[in-house]
């Protein structure tokens, strides 16, 4: 859900006012330039921009195959800065468990452990969930309210290190189907999501950190 809305934003926000009325075999490379250019003074970062050119991309190409196109125009993509990603050291990581609360301990432990993204931890159900082999499987993410696929588009396995495999055991409930949920068994909100890390940060003395630093980090630790 959250793909289609951003595509829906890029799609009917930007580029349908520049080449809504523009017939498919007038688009040129030089019309592409020229948007990039107006996106960026605009105030638009280059990543914003270059989201924006893959839907177009992809439309046109689209075009071509329905045979409605007799040539994609050249597409270039703006350069973007190497990427920063802020994530914990083991031992920092360690400290942000022990400071989170009992109720979300779990939860920020399996991310740490796991690399789930918050969407998926807010989806996953006990039924993807195997205790005894030490495994789960990721078939859903949520977004706002909505529960759809993750974001590749596909489901995978991750295998469960013994505190993640601790952390899930020790936090079985009988609320309902997710494992993590509200108190009356229901999906979580990503803006209640939020504070508790930031506690846990404050508790341990660490800087304030978002979810996916939680990812990031398990990502570093990776051989």
């Amino acid at each position: 859900p959250s793909e289609v809305y951003a595509k829906r934003v890029n799609l009917n926000n930007h580029l349908v006012p520049v080449f809504g009325k523009k017939r498919l075999d007038e688009m040129s490379a030089r019309d592409v330039e020229a948007y990039k250019a107006a996106k960026l003074k605009q105030g638009l970062s280059p990543k914003s921009v270059n989201n924006q050119l893959a839907v177009l991309g992809k439309m046109l190409r689209v075009a071509k195959k329905w045979e409605l196109l007799d040539k994609v125009p050249e597409i270039t993509l703006l350069r973007l800065p190497p990427q920063e990603f802020d994530f914990l050291d083991f031992g920092e990581a360690e400290r942000l468990i022990a400071g989170a609360d009992s109720r979300w301990k779990p939860m920020i432990t399996l991310a740490l452990r796991t690399g789930l993204r918050l969407g998926e931890l807010r989806a996953l159900r006990w039924e993807d969930v195997d205790l005894v082999t030490g495994q789960l499987v990721v078939r859903r993410a949520a977004w706002k309210s909505e529960i759809g696929t993750p974001k590749s588009g596909r489901s995978r396995e991750v295998d469960l290190s013994d505190q993640a495999l601790s952390a899930l055991k020790s936090h079985r409930h009988l609320r309902g189907s997710l494992v993590f949920c509200s108190e009356d068994g229901g999906l979580l909100t990503e803006g209640s999501c939020k504070r508790p890390v930031w506690r846990a940060c404050r508790k341990a003395g660490l800087r304030r950190i978002a979810w996916h630093a939680l990812r990031h980090t398990f990502a570093s630790e990776l051989p």
